[in-house]
């Protein structure tokens, strides 16, 4: 606690109250520390407001479809005279 190093320029060792303590990482390999990669916290939310479903409309459910044809394009170059085709 006495080392000037750890403790930045105008923090206390109290702080809050009570007395810091700083934790330095010695292992340098984080490797076999016992941790499990594949930890996933259990977590559940809990809805703060009930929500209903909601019919949304666009307009396009009573279109009727006259016309529907595929086609690709083409760009047309103007030097050769031609279009060109990938």
């Amino acid at each position: 606690m006495n080392d000037k190093s750890t403790i930045f320029a105008g923090q206390d060792p109290l702080i809050f109250g009570t007395n810091a303590t700083i934790k330095t990482n010695t292992n340098e390999n984080d490797e076999g520390n016992g941790e499990d990669d594949s930890y996933e916290p259990n977590v559940s939310f809990k809805p703060i407001v009930q929500l209903f479903a909601v019919e949304v409309k666009t307009g396009e459910e009573d279109e009727n479809v006259l016309f529907c044809e595929l086609a690709k394009l083409y760009p047309f170059d103007v030097e050769s005279n031609q279009i060109q085709r990938t």
